[in-house]
């Protein structure tokens, strides 16, 4: 055998293994049903306490997404501010007692993807260029804030959704 036959056996048996170990990787990534809440809130949604300038300011949104009712974690609400193309801002509300967690997000990301039975919520970064240096971040609500567990890198295409997440029903549509 030459050596450019053995280099590229070398350089695919590498590329193979690397796949392998991402693919390895990505099993161990938190999912929706390792997080799962007992009770998921059902009553009336109370009204969101708006402490801060920053919660004043953001009113009606905060209003009008708590009063949807609970769409995470049990009894919380993710209400979504946006902050312009490809970015969303978000906080999150518990709509049992209407306290606005204002300073929840980490990191500006594409719109977040959550579950109302699950305290997982994750993010899509891209920090590179449009469409580069994309990573997804896996985060757990503690019922005070967000707490990371993991981050892998990921196709920016967005096609691959987080293992356990559910579309809701309106986006199915």
């Amino acid at each position: 055998m030459n050596k450019g036959a053995i280099l590229i056996q070398f350089f695919v048996g590498t590329l193979i293994l690397a796949q392998a170990q991402v693919g390895d990787q990505n099993k161990n990534l938190p999912k929706f049903q390792d997080y799962k809440v007992a009770k998921i809130y059902e009553s009336k949604p109370a009204t969101p306490v708006l402490r801060t300038r920053d919660d004043r300011e953001y009113r009606t949104r905060i209003r009008e997404g708590a009063a949807k009712g609970a769409n995470f974690a049990g009894h919380y609400a993710v209400v979504i501010l946006g902050c312009g193309t490809q970015c969303s801002s978000f906080l999150i509300v518990d709509v049992q007692n209407g306290r606005v967690f204002a300073r929840a997000q980490k990191e500006y990301a594409c719109e977040p993807y959550y579950n109302v039975d699950s305290r997982l919520l994750v993010t899509d970064v891209c920090t590179g260029a449009i469409g580069t240096g994309c990573t997804r971040a896996f985060w757990e609500w503690t019922g005070m804030e967000l707490r990371f567990l993991a981050r892998t890198p990921i196709s920016c295409d967005g096609a691959d959704l987080p293992k356990g997440f559910r579309l809701p029903n309106a986006a199915r549509q």
